[in-house]
């Protein structure tokens, strides 16, 4: 009995960490929408069993995130526009809450890790590479956001905030918006952070102003590939 418990627990364990290894995958866009998601090759890559990772993706399922049709294949969900403004809604939501909780408990020296991002963003033009230059600010924009919400201190915010993130594939968003934001995409995140510097709500309305152009700019790519579909 004792031998079958610690066998559970060590495969519970094992699952986990499949689970949190194809999460951050997926978080830091090295898995996009569609992708499809093969159990053998992932068990042959971490070398381990496949139960374990058929466990970890039936969790995924669960989750929403990916879609596991039988006897043929398991993918990445791809969210419609509809699913994608909800997701938006839901994480703008998250970040005010997480804004107002840190201004309610100020603390200076937790900005100091968005100093650094903000500062980092204002040499991102530098890059000469397009799609080096790209994929840092992306990565860039995805740190600042998840540590908006650690100024929360609240860990639930912290945890929904990265359920978030992982149905909304930043690699396919900056792909649509970023060439459109790049000469606003230093200084949108720097008059948030100026904001909560000098302790004014004026954060919420910079981080309402931010999501707002991302979202018309993705509203106005998705009805033109509509209307390319149906020409």
């Amino acid at each position: 009995m004792a031998k079958q418990e610690k066998k559970a627990i060590f495969t519970k364990s094992l699952v986990d960490q499949v689970y949190e290894h194809l999460l951050n995958r997926i978080i830091n866009n090295e898995l996009y929408y569609g992708d499809n998601l093969k159990i053998k090759d992932i068990s042959e890559k971490l070398g381990i069993s496949t139960m374990p990772v058929r466990e970890a993706i039936k969790r995924l399922e669960y989750d929403r995130i990916v879609e596991i049709k039988p006897r043929s294949s398991c993918h990445i969900r791809t969210p419609d526009a509809t699913e994608i403004a909800q997701i938006y809604e839901v994480r703008e939501g998250l970040e005010k809450m997480a804004i107002n909780l840190f201004l309610s408990n100020y603390d200076a020296s937790l900005l100091k890790t968005l100093h650094k991002i903000t500062q980092d963003m204002e040499s991102v033009n530098s890059i000469t590479s397009d799609a080096a230059r790209s994929r840092k600010a992306m990565e860039l924009d995805q740190g600042f956001h998840a540590e908006l919400c650690r100024l929360s201190c609240n860990d639930y915010i912290i945890h929904y905030h990265r359920q978030l993130c992982l149905h909304l594939n930043m690699a396919a968003v900056h792909a649509k918006s970023y060439a459109s934001l790049k000469e606003e995409y230093f200084h949108s995140h720097s008059e948030i952070l100026q904001c909560l510097e000098s302790r004014s709500a004026d954060a919420i309305q910079k981080l309402d102003i931010h999501f707002n152009n991302v979202w018309a700019i993705l509203n106005q790519n998705t009805q033109k590939e509509e209307a390319q579909t149906l020409k």
